[in-house]
């Protein structure tokens, strides 16, 4: 479950998210709430980011917003997205991103637990798929390099678990990416408009039961970027 501390950063990206992702598809936009805000400050901020927003469907054009250490935003129209692009390599953004504030929370570790976890349910003498749902694990540009050698670790540990997937989901545009490292794959593709999925599917080279080639084939295709 969420900490109190997530659940209200991600209140906060929500509510000043919300009047952008009534937009789309008419506007783009990148931008960064760096911290948790009170809710009459949270108001205040949503008035201003609904202002912008009418500046851009008005004319079109690239606008930005900036408040210091409370908020940056930049939107344009489609014809003006090279402008926003600028704007935001400039700040190490990228359009159709959005990043909330941060939070203290160990999602590798939360993720290492839960494959622990899940597997005493099941049997031993076959092998078995553990699937876990954890959009946060891929939510603050983790390092997937690192993140896959981390939780490989919990997967070999299991004998009687051939593989454990983690997936994900968020909203934004993105282009799709796939990721081998050793014999696991990390991807990610548009499912639906600008929602973004997410995968890691780490495979257990030390399961007790062997399985063919061809299984790991289709298990590698269910989860291709398309």
């Amino acid at each position: 479950m969420p900490s109190l501390n997530e659940t209200q950063a991600m209140e906060s990206m929500q509510r000043v998210t919300q009047p952008i992702f009534l937009t789309i598809p008419f506007v783009r936009y990148c931008g960064r709430l760096p911290k948790t805000l009170s809710e009459p400050h949270l108001i205040e901020v949503i008035e201003q980011v609904k202002n912008l927003l009418d500046e851009v469907k008005a004319d079109g054009a690239f606008h930005e917003l900036v408040i210091e250490g409370i908020l940056e935003l930049g939107v344009s129209g489609n014809a003006d997205v090279d402008l926003l692009q600028k704007w935001a390599l400039q700040r190490g953004l990228e359009v159709g991103t959005f990043h909330g504030p941060r939070y203290d929370q160990n999602e590798v570790g939360r993720t290492k637990r839960k494959i622990g976890e899940e597997q005493k349910q099941l049997p031993s003498e076959v092998p078995n798929v553990v699937v876990i749902q954890n959009g946060r694990l891929f939510g603050h540009k983790q390092d997937v390099r690192s993140v896959i050698g981390q939780l490989e670790e919990e997967v070999y540990a299991h004998p009687n678990l051939l593989a454990a997937v983690v997936y994900g989901q968020h909203l934004g545009f993105d282009d799709p990416e796939t990721i081998m490292q050793g014999q696991h794959v990390y991807t990610k593709r548009a499912k639906a408009g600008f929602l973004q999925e997410e995968n890691i599917v780490l495979f257990n080279r030390f399961c007790a039961t062997k399985i063919s080639p061809g299984l790991v084939t289709r298990m590698y295709e269910a989860f291709r970027v398309y």
